[in-house]
């Protein structure tokens, strides 16, 4: 994370009293190179529409309505999305993930406007979805953010969004055996439901385009209808690469340390393999919460042993670990 080192101070910059020109250009430019790698991955997975502008000139359109300002000369878009995150209190991955989700959702939505005319498979995904939401019982559509989101369940507590790539390996199966609107929500209140790291809602034009890019890469790489795009082994095989990433890299920092001993860690991790390996939609078993795949490994685990020794360490190990999977699956590789 050595090139996001700065991400806090740039923050802290941007959203103070009227920030000048040289105190926000920290976080612009990062913005910006969050925008530019999003871009690429979209290029180079041939999801980008055909365009005039370079990457670059693109990149710097897609987020420049985060940095307009309001009648207080404050950046108001950066202000009610940050206003719900505790800088003091938020480390630094998540920060990081926070500040990647808001540039990601800018290119997303940006990208919709401008190529609305040209893509009339979102456009149509996007009318479909927001329809068939409207008529199914315990699903809503509310504005948040200037966007509209599809909530499947009311959150009790304040949690990340699912990662799009996530989300795309659960659904595929679903979303290539059987296209209508119904069945897509009917799958994706499954996974969102029956999880409790994420939210249970998602943005509504986001959900659109983790179907449509299912649909084009399907085309592109003559996927047989009903096939996962990720298959099972290799969902596996990076679900333990990216737990082994975490091993090396936080290892030491527990056990060392004497936070806790070797044998417990190693007992996490085994745990989160169980408990994101069952939450394949390409398994058929339980899903499993972390504390029963803990409870696999510890015996005699109570829930309030759980909640008082474990639960904060091996909810960090799982974001931790999730963030890699994620980076793996849109090809990419990420250090710390």
């Amino acid at each position: 994370m050595s090139h996001w080192n700065d991400l806090r101070n740039a923050l802290i910059s941007i959203l103070s009293d009227r920030p000048s020109q040289p105190e926000a250009r920290p976080f612009i430019s990062i913005c910006y190179r969050l925008a530019r790698a999003y871009l690429l991955t979209k290029q180079q997975r041939r999801l980008l529409p055909k365009t005039d502008l370079s990457i670059d000139d693109l990149a710097y359109d897609c987020v420049a309505e985060l940095f307009a300002r309001d009648d207080d000369d404050r950046y108001h878009a950066l202000h009610t999305y940050f206003a719900e995150i505790a800088l003091d209190e938020t480390g630094d991955a998540e920060l990081l993930e926070a500040t990647r989700r808001l540039v990601f959702s800018a290119v997303n939505d940006s990208l919709f406007r401008h190529y609305r005319e040209m893509d009339p498979l979102l456009a149509r995904l996007i009318r479909n979805l927001k329809r068939a939401a409207r008529g199914r019982p315990g699903i809503t559509i509310v504005r948040k953010h200037n966007r509209n989101w599809i909530v499947f369940e009311e959150p009790t507590r304040s949690l990340p969004v699912m990662p799009p790539e996530f989300l795309e390996a659960h659904l595929a199966p679903h979303v290539l055996d059987d296209l209508n609107a119904a069945s897509v929500l009917a799958a994706a209140t499954d996974v969102l439901r029956h999880q409790t790291l994420y939210q249970s809602a998602v943005p509504l034009v986001e959900l659109a385009q983790v179907v449509r890019s299912i649909i084009l890469r399907a085309r592109h790489t003559d996927q047989p209808q009903g096939q996962p795009l990720v298959h099972l082994d290799e969902f596996e095989k990076l679900i333990r690469e990216s737990i082994e990433q975490v091993r090396t890299l936080l290892r030491s920092q527990y056990v060392q340390r004497e936070k806790v001993d070797g044998k417990t860690f190693d007992a996490y991790l085994q745990a989160l393999h169980d408990q994101m390996y069952s939450y394949s939609a390409q398994t058929q078993g339980t899903r499993l919460s972390l504390y029963q795949a803990l409870a696999n490994h510890l015996n005699g685990l109570t829930r309030a042993e759980y909640g008082r020794t474990h639960r904060s360490i091996l909810e960090y190990l799982s974001r931790r670990t999730r963030r890699h999977l994620a980076a793996r699956l849109r090809g990419e590789h990420i250090f710390g």
